[in-house]
């Protein structure tokens, strides 16, 4: 059950252009099968949750992206 509810949370991610679909697609070019990647993708996810719970910081998507991506400079500028 815990993994269908986590699978929904994160499957939406896995565009190229989300937070997570660079890490998906990066995964794929591996070689590895979409399920496992799925998987990988999923246990990123939970260990980016943990994180954050333990460090009690608000969401940064230059954390988890780092500052050479785009899309998250764009989203920083739209929040400051």
């Amino acid at each position: 059950m815990l993994r269908k509810a986590v699978a929904q949370a994160t499957f939406p991610l896995l565009r190229r252009d989300r937070l997570l679909g660079p890490y998906y697609t990066k995964k794929r070019t591996e070689g590895m099968c979409a399920q496992k990647a799925k998987v990988a993708v999923m246990r990123k996810f939970l260990v980016m949750v943990y994180s954050l719970s333990l460090s009690r910081e608000t969401f940064n998507m230059a954390r988890f992206r780092g500052p050479a991506h785009s899309s998250a400079r764009h989203l920083q500028q739209m929040v400051c």
